[in-house]
């Protein structure tokens, strides 16, 4: 998946597409395999991905098997840092008004839409109204 991604950015890119950062989810499984972040860097240096296009999302259970604590302290602790956090599941308008609520500054989930190939994504993007960011340099 992470080449996949990589190599849909450098077609993006290489035509002048405008894009936005892609987020990896990585699991505990993930870590488990294969040096992860080798990996990941491995695939955005081959196909030449400034790091600023991935957003990198770990899930709760790949750092701590006490979820319940993180879930209280993990976004006021990564606004501290000035970590920009991106929560994933959102379902309903109900939660994303209180991930915004508590500081969560970004969010994915079917309440947005569902994952989709690149071209359906664009399309349906497109489709809606929506505009793509331009990404500085």
């Amino acid at each position: 998946m992470v080449r996949k991604i990589c190599e849909d950015l450098r077609i993006l890119m290489n035509l002048g597409e405008p894009v936005v950062p892609v987020s990896l989810n990585l699991s505990r499984l993930d870590f488990e395999l294969c040096d992860i972040y080798d990996a990941v860097d491995g695939y955005r240096k081959l196909y030449d991905i400034p790091k600023r296009m991935l957003d990198i999302e770990i899930t709760e259970s790949a750092l701590t098997a006490d979820a319940d604590s993180l879930k209280k302290h993990i976004i006021g602790a990564a606004n501290e840092m000035g970590v920009q956090t991106l929560h994933e599941g959102v379902e309903t308008m109900t939660h994303f008004d209180f991930l915004r609520s508590v500081g969560c500054g970004r969010a994915q989930g079917y309440y947005f839409g569902k994952p989709m190939p690149l071209e359906e994504s664009r399309s349906m993007t497109r489709s809606k109204g929506l505009v793509w960011e331009k990404q500085p340099g």
